[in-house]
């Protein structure tokens, strides 16, 4: 039990106690503002809760306090005491869980004794994690706000354009998104075998190629898999006759020297595996980051994302998450986090349910979206993709259909929720054999594609 008194009492950082005194002494208004943040109670040095709580009612530091320097990160210094001060909580509730566990080892105690102990520790845990979220009026954010709008004001001059994302290539798509910015989460849905994985990986190419960092990390393709797509994509030679050995090679080796001279380095494709989770992703993205410094925020790619909830390990797969729903959940929350915290865009590939495909008059909507009530509130925007027949039955297809070229696919894509701007269809062509998507025009003998059910919210 010493050892675990001692571990408790290691968790306290005395220099930044002293540190945020003498900040809070300097200025009064910062006293008021750390009132609500953080108790005096979180001090370990008597001296400085008392010097604290004196502060926080609007009297004098006690005279003969040494403080030394006043800590430049007042409101960082009150958060970090307040998670040690939750921490040595949890720890102190673990206390007698040695003894419980010995007990019950040794037939003298009782199970109901270890499982009250775990409990609250449980406790103690969550009331870390609410210790950690701070509460400050909303007058506090005005600064940044608008330090944001002035910096797209900038953009905008500097530019001429009011896309302040990684552009897709797609000018209808990224002027209604505004490219893919950061901070932000897109999700990218549709049946399997439409083409999302290609659409994704052609977008983290043209990321990549206009400059950004991109981090792809695959469930289901192998790296190689996904540079060869990209190989017949620029030779424009068929990726099934490339595998029978019928690509010319100099036609591939001449597409190779493009893509290095249009990506270089910047375009990293990772093998994702059952342990790949959220803390994984964002190590690898700042990775990638620190490789390229000053280079902008590194845009992350996640193919797919239901894989990623079955993944098993990692922080977000506790308890009475086991079912598939709950984890996805999980994981977009996750997903969200990393962005902010990283400002980084998140795009993320899902999939949609059976009845999306398994009917011939089904139309894919945000209610198709495996686990919709998760992925539909949580991603900034929806994307779905799918067929130029979708949804139509059988007379209007043989009635309304415009013969493509041969090879050639046309498909809709569609941003059914678009928090920062306006939603409708974009039509694309598939060419399928090359793994290539390219902006159409909107074809005047085919009825307009309809909205996607469920819409924006």
């Amino acid at each position: 039990m010493a050892g675990y008194e001692t571990f408790a009492d290691q968790l306290a950082d005395p220099a930044r106690e002293a540190g945020l005194i003498a900040a809070a002494a300097a200025d009064p208004r910062l006293a008021a503002t750390l009132a609500d943040q953080l108790a005096a109670a979180a001090f370990t040095n008597s001296a400085y809760a008392t010097a604290y709580a004196a502060l926080a009612a609007g009297d004098a530091v006690p005279p003969g306090l040494e403080l030394g320097l006043a800590d430049a990160d007042p409101i960082g210094a009150a958060r970090r005491l307040a998670d040690l001060a939750a921490g040595r909580a949890g720890v102190r509730r673990l206390e007698g869980v040695p003894a419980a566990l010995r007990g019950l080892l040794e037939g003298t105690g009782a199970a109901a004794d270890l499982e009250r102990l775990l409990a609250g520790a449980a406790e103690a845990i969550t009331a870390a994690g609410a210790a950690a979220q701070p509460l400050a009026p909303s007058s506090a954010l005005l600064e940044g706000v608008l330090a944001d709008l002035a910096h797209r004001a900038a953009m905008r001059a500097q530019t001429g354009s009011a896309i302040l994302g990684l552009c897709t290539g797609f000018p209808t798509l990224d002027d209604k998104l505004g490219g893919l910015e950061a901070g932000t989460v897109t999700l990218l849905a549709a049946r399997p075998n439409i083409g999302k994985t290609t659409l994704a990986n052609q977008w983290a190419y043209t990321a990549a190629r206009a400059g950004a960092p991109v981090l792809y990390l695959s469930y289901e393709n192998p790296p190689a898999d996904l540079v060869r797509k990209h190989l017949t994509r620029l030779a424009q030679v068929s990726a099934l006759d490339a595998l029978r050995g019928k690509a010319a090679p100099d036609k591939l080796a001449a597409a190779a020297v493009t893509y290095r001279d249009q990506v270089g380095d910047r375009l990293y494709f990772a093998a994702a595996t059952a342990a790949t989770d959220a803390a994984t992703i964002r190590e690898l993205a700042g990775r990638v980051a620190r490789r390229h410094p000053g280079a902008g925020p590194v845009l992350i790619v996640v193919d797919y994302l239901q894989k990623l909830a079955q993944a098993k390990g990692g922080e977000g797969r506790r308890a009475g998450l086991d079912d598939l729903r709950g984890q996805v959940g999980r994981c977009v929350q996750e997903l969200r986090d990393l962005a902010a915290d990283l400002r980084a865009p998140v795009l993320a590939v899902a999939t949609v349910n059976r009845q999306a495909y398994g009917d011939a008059k089904a139309r894919p909507g945000m209610a198709s979206l495996k686990e919709s009530g998760d992925l539909e509130y949580a991603a900034d925007a929806v994307l779905l993709l799918g067929d130029e027949t979708d949804g139509l039955d059988g007379a209007d297809k043989g009635a309304k259909a415009v013969p493509p070229p041969p090879g050639v696919r046309p498909v809709w894509l569609t941003v059914a929720k678009n928090r920062y701007g306006p939603t409708g269809a974009v039509p694309l062509i598939f060419h399928e054999a090359q793994g290539r998507f390219e902006e159409r025009e909107r074809p005047t003998a085919v009825a307009p594609f309809p909205s996607f059910a469920g819409g924006a919210r």
